[in-house]
């Protein structure tokens, strides 16, 4: 199982208006993280995809588990004035 992480970090969301959510389409990719270097690895289209990457990465370095996660990004054009 791969372990996804969520809550303050650098890579989470930033708060957006209710007006602007409405008129900007919402798009999310799933990205490979790590904690170590507060960075993001590669994004992926869906949560599969990078659970399978990561995986994949672990079997070759298992220590890695505790440093890298898949996390949501929800990408927006645009931003509050």
């Amino acid at each position: 199982m791969v372990r996804r992480k969520s809550g303050n970090n650098p890579f989470e969301r930033r708060k957006i208006s209710r007006r602007l959510r409405r008129i900007v389409p919402r798009v999310v990719f799933y990205a490979v993280v790590s904690d170590q270097i507060q960075h993001v690895i590669e994004f992926f289209r869906t949560p599969a995809q990078a659970e399978a990457m990561l995986e994949s990465v672990l079997e070759d370095e298992p220590s890695w588990r505790e440093i890298l996660y898949v996390e949501p990004v929800e990408l927006v054009t645009g931003g509050e004035n």
